[in-house]
């Protein structure tokens, strides 16, 4: 089974690293007839950047991944400003691989919204459209689109075609599911949720003990927050509240932060919620010593802003703090997440805009006591990369049996 995987997803990007490389690797691990090749479409102005990425990829890989790259992708920035501007991107990338892209794949495996379009209009072939986020509400979020507006419904009626189009759609949490539901219920829906490699993140108590040592924090409390701060700052607000209560709560908190984003950006926000800078450290870990981080720390926290799409959203830092054995702090709008805290009890939903503190420190006090093993292991049931590659042989088969081409 040959599959073509198609993605515009930034191959410098951690995410690309993270949830498609490391993706297909788990699945050649769990099934030895699967073949892929990758065909990304990126920015031409990053093109320098990408071929010492490129070479290095295609040095690594299996053989059973090829990888072809064009960088043909016009800047996204303004392209939901109008529906002309997204069509005529959309038209331009369609004519583009109609005339110069050969897809040899049994299967067109497609990374969210603009490669399912453009697949769908070119290539004869069944798709699985793997959703990843609800491009329309996310994009409301950032700011990119305004609710209701012209571009809004677009891209809510491309969003329904693709998942009409699709032979198999792919959802990272149950929400996601229902979502998909609402719009069609007769689609053929599968939950495969974001992956971790879990042969990278995992609890190290000598990394634990080293860690904590280094920074001087082998008494405090290490709450640990891992990425960036969403899409044009997006997550900032919400982030600068739960920390905010959190330096109300406890002086003996310790704030780690493992981003890419600027450190100066970083630091606003810490100071902006009052966090004292002998109390928090700022790094930007590589992918191979994330575990390191995750290990040294006693918790794990993320909130979002209120969204379109909160019921879905799960998040890839918080399923790696439960894989490495972290119990989570969360707000409402991580709202996948949230139900899993519910139903396991591995982690606490706060919110973070409430002036009442009582009990609250009690609460945090009760989640160090809770094992990691057990955490861990509850994360690794759910998110380990080798669960979810056969997942997707399953989707994969799926697919054929259920082509609509």
């Amino acid at each position: 089974m040959h599959i073509t995987y198609f993605t515009i997803e930034d191959i410098g990007s951690g995410l690309f690293r993270n949830q498609v490389i490391n993706k297909l690797n788990a699945i050649l691990a769990v099934d030895s007839e699967v073949t892929f090749e990758i065909l990304i479409l990126n920015s031409p102005l990053k093109y320098n950047k990408h071929q010492k990425i490129l070479k290095e990829y295609r040095s690594t890989l299996s053989t059973r991944i090829k990888i072809k790259y064009y960088p043909v992708l016009p800047p996204l920035r303004y392209a939901l400003s109008s529906v002309l501007q997204s069509s005529l991107i959309l038209k331009w990338l369609e004519l583009f691989c109609r005339l110069f892209v050969r897809v040899k794949g049994d299967i067109i495996h497609c990374r969210s919204y603009w490669p399912t379009i453009i697949a769908s209009k070119v290539h004869n072939t069944p798709i699985l459209f793997d959703l990843r986020s609800l491009y329309p509400a996310e994009n409301v979020a950032a700011g990119k689109l305004e609710f209701n507006s012209r571009e809004y419904k677009f891209w809510l009626k491309q969003e329904a075609y693709c998942i009409n189009t699709a032979s198999v759609n792919s959802a990272v949490s149950e929400a996601m599911v229902y979502y998909i539901n609402t719009i069609k219920p007769s689609s053929v829906t599968h939950l495969n949720p974001i992956i971790v490699n879990t042969d990278e993140i995992y609890f190290d108590v000598e990394e634990r003990i080293n860690i904590r040592i280094k920074l001087g924090w082998e008494e405090n409390i290490i709450l640990v927050y891992s990425g960036s701060l969403g899409v044009s700052g997006l997550n900032r607000e919400a982030l600068s509240n739960i920390l905010t209560l959190f330096s109300n709560l406890s002086d003996n908190f310790r704030f780690l932060f493992l981003s890419s984003d600027s450190k100066h950006s970083i630091e606003e926000l810490l100071i902006t919620a009052k966090i004292p800078q002998d109390h928090f450290f700022i790094t930007e870990s590589k992918p191979k010593e994330l575990y390191k981080w995750l290990s040294a720390s006693d918790i794990g926290f993320h909130a979002l802003p209120l969204q379109l799409d909160a019921d879905t959203r799960l998040g890839t830092k918080v399923v790696e703090y439960w894989v490495s054995g972290l119990p989570v702090i969360i707000n409402k709008n991580v709202g996948a997440a949230a139900n899993l805290v519910s139903k396991y009890g591995i982690g606490l939903v706060v919110d973070e805009l409430s002036n009442s503190y009582e009990g609250l420190f009690d609460e945090i006090k009760l989640l160090l006591t809770k094992n990691r093993k057990e955490i861990s292991d509850i994360g690794n049931s759910m998110f380990d990369s080798k669960i979810i590659a056969r997942k997707y042989v399953d989707s994969y088969r799926e697919c054929l049996k259920n082509n609509k081409k």
